[in-house]
């Protein structure tokens, strides 16, 4: 949260291809150190619990080192104004909110539901997603490299988030990420059904995209609807959505178990994209 307010207070005319540039290194940065550790936990002698003490003191040294060169834009600093977009409606009221005065604003919460509804279904399916791939005839190593696709996708989809939101607006991305994140589930549907890898592959490729749009949308909206001033603690308050789109992933593995097949879950993921 940090990182995105000191980042984003640089860039007022290109919010979302800010955000969307520093929420792929969140993404890509799950792939990179995911395969670290791994290979540090195989490694002879060394094991998860060498390997968690060396990946907390590097990443200790590295925060400290870029917290000295991090910073908010000084008072008399020149910055672009953001640009007059044709066919975009302006707000008719421009002012900064504080926390209080967001959480009272029905918009808000109005958000709040859209993101623990779309982010759903991409917790949910990373969740099961090794699984998901050898149930559908991949191999263990193939299954890996698919997971490690649905990452990619998941950070090309913040930059391509953020793009969109800066030249096209929010209204045309949120309808574009609305619709890749009701048609991703509805592909999984219908990849078992016709036996085919193929499909769910383009999948989850779509469910990378769509879960990639997520944290770029709120970081712009967050920011355009409510004000820079407060930003730092609206986008935190905005952020707790994630908490309980987690839960998607434990409903989806209850139905799994339940019913012993994937058709469920996703039929009540594409429902939470529906609504």
């Amino acid at each position: 949260n940090t990182l995105i307010s000191v980042g984003n207070a640089w860039f007022p005319d290109r919010q979302g291809t800010s955000s969307g540039i520093m929420m792929m290194c969140f993404g890509v940065s799950t792939l990179l150190l995911g395969k670290l550790s791994d290979a540090l936990f195989a490694a002879p002698g060394f094991g998860w619990r060498r390997t968690y003490v060396a990946l907390g003191l590097i990443i200790l040294a590295v925060l400290l080192l870029c917290a000295l060169l991090l910073k908010y834009p000084g008072a008399g600093e020149k910055l672009p104004s953001p640009a007059e977009k044709p066919g975009k409606p302006r707000r008719a009221e421009q002012r900064d909110y504080s926390a209080g005065e967001m959480l009272r604003r029905p918009s808000f919460w109005l958000y709040y539901v859209y993101g623990i509804l779309s982010a759903s279904v991409g917790s949910a399916v990373i969740s099961f997603a090794r699984e998901l791939s050898t149930s559908m005839g991949a191999t263990a190593s193939a299954a890996a490299t698919l997971v490690g696709l649905l990452s990619v996708f998941n950070g090309l989809g913040r930059v391509l988030c953020g793009l969109s939101y800066d030249s096209l607006g929010r209204r045309v991305t949120m309808l574009m990420s609305n619709l890749t994140t009701l048609v991703a589930p509805l592909v999984m549907i219908a990849a078992p059904l016709a036996s085919s890898l193929p499909l769910a592959i383009v999948s989850l490729c779509l469910i990378g995209l769509s879960f990639g749009s997520n944290p770029t949308i709120s970081s712009a909206l967050i920011s355009e609807f409510y004000g820079r001033r407060y930003f730092s603690i609206n986008y935190s308050i905005s952020n707790t959505k994630l908490l309980f789109s987690s839960l998607a992933a434990t409903a989806a593995g209850a139905l799994l178990q339940s019913t012993g097949g994937y058709l469920a879950p996703f039929i009540m993921l594409a429902s939470f994209a529906a609504v």
